[in-house]
């Protein structure tokens, strides 16, 4: 159990390497293994890739084996929503990945031997992940120890989650390795030739000077211009591949906000005004207000300035007991007490030592600290050195000095706060925290003054179950009312009702702006037709009606959700027409440019420094057509009309300056930059194209 202790010790450092991996993962056994046909049912499939189907049920039990390593690292018997849900995206990129490379793998021969695994684990220079969780923080030295002591339990039958730590360790390592051995393979087979150095080299320093005059789009009227089907159709035919599309959906809805009807605040009120004698009577004011109202009492101490402005003339100088109230605040109906008066510093100056304690260690460290409390008390020892050596806050290095602090600063931490500005310079004290044992020495206060606590009883002014079942029946009127795409906006327009917007929805986005946790209906969208209206929904203290406005499936957008987009490009295509055709009449008459610029009433404009890597240039913004074809030209040639972004350009060059043949040491800077982004490019682009082969579909959004 000690190893056990030891390393949910280190769970921080090791779920940060957990969820940082992207490359690891359970492996798949009874999928990868088999071979065997699975499910052809596709209500029950998780997702298909390269044409295998995966079961869900699959699925969750490797997400419910990577929930136990968690539960095991952090000692927890439960994991919230979010936790489980890392967990599930975790899962299911390293499923992923093992049915898109493990194809790649057998073709290419390659494997993870046991004796690579044994090495990783015990060897000379262990993996990663090993040192990670197994390293002494203090000496930075794996602790051989201590890990042979986690292999040993796992060998023994009862320790069930240390043999699944440890398999998932092996699995985590056993992947990791090999798809860093297949990245390799590839990155070996890209390399920068001294050729291919030397072309690049040359590319980037060679630079063009050039005049230019440009027709822009905008100098043609929409009039001179006409668009027709069949040149919508051609343009989207041309440029399919353009107008490709992920899977989303559009939404919009309309919400019915459960707020308090004038009961509930008469309710509220009628509260207040019944417990305010015994509010007044009572001596235990603390109690009191644990016991009755809505917000817990405050045990801070406030001087007069920094007490809340509505108490300061009316409570700061009263006699204990007084009484304000009620008063109508921040929704809430309060009363307010004078419940105690203590004379305490502003601010203190303390040095602390704190030692960590867990199951295990409590009663040593609780010996621990009350020795180190009797040496200090006793003047045996220097407390700023026994802070260095065994406190384990990051005041240590300074030996534990904390500094000037108010009440306010340490107001998570109570206990200490307390200790110190009730206490007296000098005095040396054992505060127990949540973050462990201090030994606390008061080095200096500041003078005395007045302070006051405040008892406040605050009854919230919420909805009741009445006001909220009607609003639920508003809610289910309109959506029984108004259940077709037809009857919905009607009746938006006809009740005066403002819908909220949520596009683009991806099938596992979590988040609609306004909503709290959203994702039934976000599901709900998938699951249904455009323009259906869904039934009633509750989002923390919003019932919701939608419709979806709007379904888009994968590959590529139908003509007329994009037909908008089109006209315009079309519209530029023939605009960019009507310019050459222009100009190209004119060219015949012309023996420069300024005399092209004068007969179409522009002028000429100069750019200067294009080299091969510049995508834009002064006077016409991003235009790589321009750029291309002038370091193509000759010296003093008027171009044929280009069609930019922007315009249409007609260009000559006015200087060209060829770069100097690089040395040696440029052409090795270059391989090894250029080398560098394929190493960069391999990490990523190999696998990402091996997912787009995979097909991949994913049903997730049916189960989550």
């Amino acid at each position: 159990m000690a190893t056990l202790q030891k390393i949910r010790n280190r769970a921080g450092l090791l779920i940060a390497v957990i969820i940082g991996l992207a490359l690891l993962a359970f492996v798949l056994g009874d999928i990868l293994g088999s071979g065997r046909s699975l499910f052809s049912n596709t209500q029950y499939e998780i997702a298909e890739i390269s044409g295998k189907s995966i079961p869900y049920r699959d699925y969750l039990k490797s997400v419910d084996n990577m929930a136990s390593v968690y539960k095991f690292t952090l000692g927890r018997k439960n994991l919230d929503e979010m936790f489980m849900e890392n967990i599930r995206t975790d899962v299911w990129e390293k499923m992923v990945q093992d049915f898109v490379m493990q194809k790649e793998y057998k073709e290419l021969g390659l494997a993870v031997s046991g004796d690579e695994l044994f090495d990783m684990f015990q060897g000379s220079n262990p993996h990663p992940l090993i040192k990670q969780i197994f390293t002494n923080p203090e000496t930075g030295v794996i602790n051989r120890s201590q890990l042979f002591s986690f292999l040993q339990a796992t060998q023994e039958d009862d320790n069930i989650e240390e043999k699944r730590f440890r398999i998932y360790l092996e699995n985590e390592i056993h992947r990791y390795t090999i798809f860093s051995k297949y990245n390799n393979l590839v990155r070996k087979g890209l390399n920068v030739t001294s050729l291919e150095a030397r072309k690049r080299v040359n590319e980037s320093n060679r630079t063009v000077n050039l005049d230019f005059i440009v027709q822009r789009f905008t100098s043609v009227p929409d009039s001179l211009i006409t668009i027709n089907e069949k040149d919508i159709e051609d343009y989207y035919k041309k440029h399919k591949t353009d107008f490709e599309q992920e899977e989303s959906r559009d939404i919009r809805y309309v919400f019915f906000e459960v707020v308090p009807s004038e009961e509930d605040y008469k309710a509220a009120r009628d509260w207040i005004n019944e417990i305010k004698p015994e509010f007044v009577k009572t001596e235990s004011t603390k109690q009191f207000v644990t016991n009755n109202s809505d917000v817990r009492y405050d045990n801070s101490n406030y001087s007069y300035d920094s007490l809340p402005d509505i108490f300061k003339d009316s409570l700061f100088n009263a006699e204990i007991g007084t009484v304000i109230g009620p008063y109508f605040e921040d929704n809430a109906f309060k009363m307010a007490k004078l419940a105690e008066v203590n004379y305490l510093p502003d601010s203190v100056r303390a040095r602390h030592i704190l030692l960590q304690i867990n199951q295990n260690n409590a009663r040593q460290m609780l010996l621990l600290a009350d020795s180190l409390k009797t040496l200090v008390e006793e003047r045996r020892a220097d407390f700023a050195e026994l802070a260095r050596t065994n406190s384990v806050d990051g005041s240590a290095q300074e030996g534990g000095d904390l500094g000037w602090f108010t009440e306010s600063d340490m107001a998570n931490l109570k206990s200490l706060s307390d200790s110190c500005f009730f206490g007296s310079t000098g005095d040396i004290k054992m505060i127990t925290t949540q973050f462990g044992i201090h030994i606390v020495e008061i080095l200096d206060q500041s003078r005395r003054v007045k302070k006051v606590q405040i008892g406040s009883m605050v009854r919230t002014v919420e909805p009741s179950e009445t006001t909220d079942r009607y609003y639920y029946s508003m809610a289910g009127e309109f959506a029984g009312l108004n259940n077709t795409y037809d009857k919905f906006n009607r009746a938006l327009e006809e009740q005066n009702l403002i819908p909220r917007f949520a596009r683009d929805l991806e099938p596992l986005e979590k988040n609609i702006a306004g909503l709290e946790s959203p994702r039934a209906l976000i599901k709900w969208a998938y699951a249904h037709a455009e323009h259906t209206v869904s039934g009633v929904f509750r989002f923390g203290n919003k019932y919701v009606v939608a419709i979806i406005d709007k379904v888009r499936e994968e590959g590529y957008a139908p003509v007329e959700d994009v037909r908008a987009e089109i006209e315009i490009e079309v519209k530029k295509e023939k605009k960019a027409q009507y310019i050459i055709e222009n100009i190209t009449s004119k060219l015949n008459e012309i023996s420069s440019l300024e005399d092209l610029a004068s007969l179409l009433n522009t002028e000429v404009q100069t750019a200067t420094s294009i080299r091969f890597t510049s995508n834009s240039f002064a006077g016409a913004g991003v235009e790589p057509n321009v750029i291309s074809t002038a370091l193509s030209l000759d010296m003093n040639i008027i171009s044929d009309p280009i069609i930019g972004n922007n315009g249409v350009y007609v260009i000559t060059l006015t200087n060209i300056d060829e770069p100097v043949e690089p040395g040696e040491d440029e052409l090795e800077r270059e391989i090894q930059f250029a080398e560098r982004n394929f190493i960069t490019r391999v990490y990523y682009s190999a696998y990402e194209i091996l997912k787009e082969l995979a097909r991949i579909q994913d049903h997730r959004t049916k189960f989550f």
